[in-house]
């Protein structure tokens, strides 16, 4: 979602732009991919030939995910912009605030030309690239930022989306939480790890992280989407229904807020509320509000 979450100069709904150090960075933060109400299960530690427990998938999956999340070292050292350069940098994050991803693309590339380690223009562009959902190149580029620099939060955060829309939730955690160490102030990078951690039916760490990104940044609209999933994935409907309904105050077309309202209220018995959700659901997205409906009719299980 984008990130806004995210770090933009100017605070967009689903773009933002934060000023870093000078320079522009760029992170995005995505709502859910997973419904609400379906709650990835945790496998249990299993036992060895000699009764001893063994690693859970989890824990192997996450010690691979360390392995090859992020690149070897280049060792090159990060170019800094000229007067030059900076003007074309300049113009491109202008081109990004208005969404004009070509231009914006285009004008990071020139800089490139002629700084290759230009971390910032590496980062922004591979934010860019997955703004168009170009994931190869995105990545490419945000690895070539990270060989320079390890610790860059901005092209962590914008991994760790990369990571994210690819399922890749492992990595996605490894790399987001390096993300928040390296700047414990990056909004995208605390909302996208609720959303990774809730894909993993992680809600106590959801919960946190989305809380911090609250905190951040109280209209974060996808940290309130997160924080309903985890919250409704323990059970806590009332705490759930109200983080939603926060989202619907700051973005009443969030049709998968409306979804997940209207699945609690059925989940709760309360019909007439529920249907109250699909008739909303309907006028914008009939697809969505079909399988409202079709829960309703089912007695919601």
């Amino acid at each position: 979602m984008k990130n806004h979450c995210p770090r933009l100069s100017a605070q967009i709904l689903s773009l933002s732009l934060i000023l870093l150090a000078g320079t522009l960075t760029l992170s995005a933060c995505k709502q859910p991919l997973t419904l609400p109400w379906m709650k990835p299960s945790t496998p249990e530690a299993t036992q060895g030939v000699e009764g001893k427990q063994t690693e859970t998938d989890d824990q192997l999956a996450a010690k691979n995910a360390e392995a090859t999340a992020l690149p070897a070292p280049s060792g090159q050292k990060r170019a800094k912009l000229d007067s030059e350069t900076k003007k074309i940098f300049d113009a491109a994050v202008v081109e990004s605030k208005k969404k004009n991803w070509a231009a914006a693309i285009d004008g990071y590339k020139k800089v490139l030309m002629k700084l290759p380690t230009h971390v910032e223009s590496l980062a922004n562009l591979g934010w860019m690239y997955a703004e168009e959902k170009k994931w190869n190149e995105a990545k490419d580029n945000l690895m070539k930022a990270l060989a320079i620099d390890a610790y860059d939060p901005t092209a962590l955060a914008n991994l760790g989306w990369v990571y994210a829309e690819e399922k890749e939730w492992d990595k996605a955690l490894f790399v987001l939480k390096r993300a928040v160490k390296s700047d414990p102030k990056h909004v995208g990078a605390y909302t996208n790890l609720g959303w990774a951690h809730a894909a993993k039916a992680q809600w106590a760490e959801s919960i946190s992280a989305s809380k911090k990104a609250i905190a951040l940044d109280p209209n974060n609209v996808y940290a309130y989407v997160n924080l309903g999933w985890a919250l409704n994935g323990q059970n806590k409907k009332t705490e759930a229904l109200n983080a939603y309904q926060k989202v619907i105050a700051l973005d009443a077309k969030n049709m998968q807020a409306h979804l997940a309202i209207g699945t609690i209220y059925c989940e709760e018995g309360k019909k007439e509320q529920a249907l109250s959700q699909s008739k909303i659901l309907f006028a914008s997205d009939p697809g969505l509000g079909t399988q409202l409906n079709n829960r309703i009719a089912k007695g919601c299980p």
